[in-house]
């Protein structure tokens, strides 16, 4: 099971860059309008749009609670948008935050079908470890955070009990990473797992089930990588998965991003579409580091690269692609989106992203500047 997630929460990895090919068909429509319609947030993660506003999530700031090279807290949020007004709506969200100023915590945002709020808290980690941190057993959880707070899905203790992605050679322990949420009409809730590479499903009743579980793939081995995986042809090895953004499609079926694990191949990142029933097909390849995925209002389907030129380069631009029914990818925008961790569309036909959302000092990324931004194209 891959930990690559844990890196927008304080693991610092340090490998060369790795040539390959970023998103397919580069072409360029018009040129997008960019606005800035929030700003100053702590670390903004996913978002969504419900009549007529933005929500965010945001993971905070940590805290002065201190365990080893982490610090807890309850600084999360969420923030609406709305009207032209910035306001954080519900907070004491559970963070944790490393020294260089990463942090994790709310990883996104969902409204339910009767306006309840829900958030997934990262883990990021051994699902065993919540137990000797302050506020730990809400990571690695779903919560209702309103109108009234209670937890709706143990993912740590799914994982713990099941561990779907043992069958895969390639994983090895127990580990949870919620990362992106959906909720349906009808009031089924899917969560992808980063770290334990499934999507769980949770019923209104609040039941768990492995609704589908993200192979590996053979990717070509690096220099002084690890040596050769015995399910692959020589000079390849196993790369994960990492399923990330959640997208329920016009067609009732849930969707799924994949930022993929080491060696982080550019190229290699899909997209998945799941029926209800858990049958897996793969709509879309060729794409790199898919932080988040959704629908436009006119059932198009895009993807927001987290970093367009691989998750080890040290450019921190992102991009955002459509994706056509046909898989072709066209570049949509891949200017002026630095770190950019969530996508969701409005009825309006604009795309809001969450920008900013992992500081970096080197890159002039400071922490409590994230925003939210408005393209139109």
């Amino acid at each position: 099971m891959s930990r690559i997630i844990t890196a927008l929460t304080g693991v610092v990895l340090a490998v060369a860059l790795l040539p390959g090919s970023a998103s397919g068909n580069t072409a360029h429509r018009s040129e997008p309008t960019i606005e800035v319609i929030a700003t100053g947030l702590d670390n903004p993660r996913g978002l969504t749009v419900h009549n007529g506003a933005v929500y965010v999530a945001e993971s905070g700031n940590a805290g002065a609670t201190c365990a080893g090279t982490l610090c807890f807290g309850t600084t999360g949020y969420v923030t609406r948008i709305r009207n032209g007004s910035q306001e954080r709506i519900i907070n004491g969200l559970p963070s944790k935050g490393a020294v260089d100023g990463t942090t994790g915590g709310a990883n996104d945002v969902a409204i339910g079908p009767w306006g309840q709020v829900l958030v997934p808290f990262d883990l990021g980690g051994a699902a065993a470890a919540t137990g000797t941190v302050p506020y730990g057993y809400r990571f690695g959880t779903v919560e209702r955070v309103w109108p009234a707070a209670r937890q709706i899905g143990d993912l740590r203790a799914w994982e713990t009990a099941n561990d779907p992605d043992s069958v895969d050679p390639s994983t090895s322990g127990i580990e949870s990473n919620p990362f992106s949420v959906a909720t349906t009409w009808y009031g089924t809730t899917v969560v992808s797992d980063a770290a334990a590479n499934d999507l769980i499903k949770i019923s209104p009743n609040g039941e768990l089930s492995t609704l589908a579980l993200f192979p590996s793939q053979c990717v070509a081995a690096i220099p002084n990588g690890p040596p050769g995986h015995p399910a692959c042809p020589a000079g390849q090895i196993r790369q994960q998965s990492v399923p990330t953004g959640v997208a329920i499609g016009p067609d009732g079926a849930f969707y799924v991003g994949e930022m993929t694990g080491f060696p982080f191949t550019l190229g290699t990142a899909r997209i998945w579409r799941i029926t209800r029933d858990g049958q897996m097909s793969v709509v879309a390849t060729g794409l790199t580091t898919v932080i988040d995925i959704a629908f436009d209002r006119r059932g198009r389907l895009y993807a927001l690269q987290y970093k367009k030129g691989g998750f080890f380069s040290p450019d921190l631009t992102g991009s955002l692609v459509r994706v056509g029914r046909d898989g072709t990818l066209t570049t949509v925008l891949d200017t002026g989106l630095v770190s950019p961790t969530g996508l969701a569309f409005g009825r309006d036909g604009a795309a809001y992203i969450a920008h900013r959302g992992v500081p970096n000092a080197q890159a002039g990324v400071a922490a409590h500047t994230g925003e939210v931004l408005k393209v139109r194209f």
